[in-house]
């Protein structure tokens, strides 16, 4: 599990990939389905029958569609629709199951590339050059979401301007739903405390920094929490305090919980991420 900068991990993976490709069929501009900003998973079992990611009863199961220029050269997006929703052609399975009008989609599309993010004005035509997308943002109703596994798969009858279809790099997405049981206390206020200090919430999170602790008190994926939001108030000292207790709890094989889901390669992204913390707070390169 190769952890980015957070700890708790925002995976950018793409969705699995749902058609082959034959070379030439499809647009440059591929759709790709995947998570967004999603936040997990240490402290909890690896997702089954097939799904990449897992949500708990309750967590907002938010997803967003991604047009993609995966070419070298400048590629128009044709949007013959009104608004995105028109354009998607969208079905969540869950077993035999058909869940009709459960997801939710955005009506307002970003523009996404090297210079930041905008508005992408749905009037016809998007150009979009190599490596921009168009970002689509979806939800899904929880009130429809009982703990199983999940299919979502998103058709489209856009094309480019030459009239090729978008390829469909990551069209189907599978998630898990699942109950939340006592031993998924520290995972669950784990998400929360990361999606809190992210968005500037800090003393939100340092409250569910310690829930985690009181749920698992060798956590040191909490202490690194502590240790980003010493570091976001530039208190080096603090921050390098709670990194350096991170990496003693993992050097320990303190963390049995982590132990107990993640295997020897986990624990050494983990501390190498820890390590590269420690070195910047200290101002080494």
């Amino acid at each position: 599990m190769r952890q980015p900068d957070n700890l708790l991990g925002i995976v950018a993976a793409c969705a699995l990939c749902s058609t082959p490709v034959v070379a030439g069929e499809y647009s440059p501009i591929a759709l790709i389905v995947r998570p967004a900003d999603y936040v997990g998973a240490v402290y909890t079992a690896p997702p089954r029958d097939g799904a990449t990611h897992i949500f708990f009863e309750g967590e907002a199961v938010t997803l967003e569609i991604a047009l993609v220029n995966q070419g070298s050269a400048f590629e128009t997006l044709v949007t013959k629709e009104e608004s995105p929703p028109e354009a998607l052609d969208l079905r969540l399975t869950r077993g035999v199951d058909v869940l009709l009008e459960s997801v939710l989609v955005s009506r307002s599309p970003q523009l996404v590339g090297p210079a930041g993010s905008r508005a992408a004005f749905w009037t016809g035509r998007i150009d979009l050059a190599p490596g921009e997308r168009v970002q689509i943002r979806l939800g899904v109703r929880q009130e429809d979401l009982a703990p199983g596994v999940y299919m979502l798969e998103v058709r489209t009858s856009l094309t480019d301007a030459s009239g090729r279809p978008m390829k469909p790099q990551g069209s189907r997405y599978q998630f898990e739903v699942r109950s939340m049981s006592d031993d998924d206390r520290c995972e669950v206020a784990g998400r929360q405390a990361e999606r809190a200090r992210l968005t500037g919430r800090h003393a939100e999170a340092k409250a569910w920094v310690s829930q985690m602790l009181s749920a698992n008190p060798r956590s040191f994926v909490a202490y690194s929490i502590l240790g980003d939001i010493a570091e976001a108030a530039g208190e080096r000292a603090e921050a390098l305090r709670n990194y350096e207790l991170a990496i003693s709890i993992l050097r320990e094989n303190g963390d049995a919980q982590f132990s107990r889901y993640r295997g020897p390669a986990d624990l050494d992204d983990a501390l190498s991420a820890l390590r590269d913390k420690t070195r910047r707070v200290q101002g080494r390169p």
